[in-house]
């Protein structure tokens, strides 16, 4: 589970949670268990990919108004 976080933060989209330089790395390794990094927080789509979200939240509501309209005029 340590080794885990800790790849994870090395290989982190955002430079800021990534290592900083190679020894901060190492060092966590040689530390391995004994001081585990804690897990990376999840990051929300809405806030990696903005437009991915709006369009998901467009489709979904297209869906739904096109499934509203076929059982209003169904009758």
């Amino acid at each position: 589970m340590w080794l885990d976080n800790l790849l994870a933060k090395g290989v982190a989209r955002d430079p800021k949670t990534r290592f900083e330089t190679a020894e901060e790395f190492i060092l966590a390794l040689e530390r391995g268990d004994a001081r585990a990094l804690s897990a990376p927080r999840a990051t929300p789509i809405a806030q990696r990919d903005p437009a991915a979200f709006w369009r998901a939240i467009a489709i979904a509501s297209l869906i739904a108004n096109l499934l509203a309209l076929y059982l209003l005029l169904a009758k």
